[in-house]
């Protein structure tokens, strides 16, 4: 299984991880991707590296999946001081970098 790292959002500051399903060899599938979110003061993998074992699991059966952390948190940096955005506003706009990412219609 070949995950590929992802960079997206303004600047492609947001990090994230693609796991493509069994079978397919880059983007697109008819399935739809699972998208998993960052927990927060969790460590970027999840609780016993709960996402990266649930995302191979999901690609296996056929579901890619896309993993990534919201800014400032695992390996997305800050957002730049200044945005007027509080942390809900702001991780909702990533959330939908995400899905325009994926080429989801939010």
């Amino acid at each position: 299984m070949l995950e590929q790292i992802e960079h997206f959002g303004t600047d492609n500051r947001l990090s994230g991880i693609y796991t493509p399903s069994s079978g397919e060899s880059n983007w697109g599938t008819e399935l739809p991707t699972v998208l998993m979110l960052n927990s927060g003061a969790i460590s970027n993998i999840g609780t016993n590296r709960m996402h990266v074992t649930f995302a191979r699991k999901l690609a296996a059966r056929g579901y890619p999946a896309f993993r990534f952390d919201f800014s400032g948190l695992g390996d997305s940096p800050r957002a730049k001081h200044g945005d007027g955005l509080n942390i809900e506003e702001r991780w909702m706009g990533e959330i939908e970098a995400a899905y325009e990412m994926l080429g989801c219609n939010t």
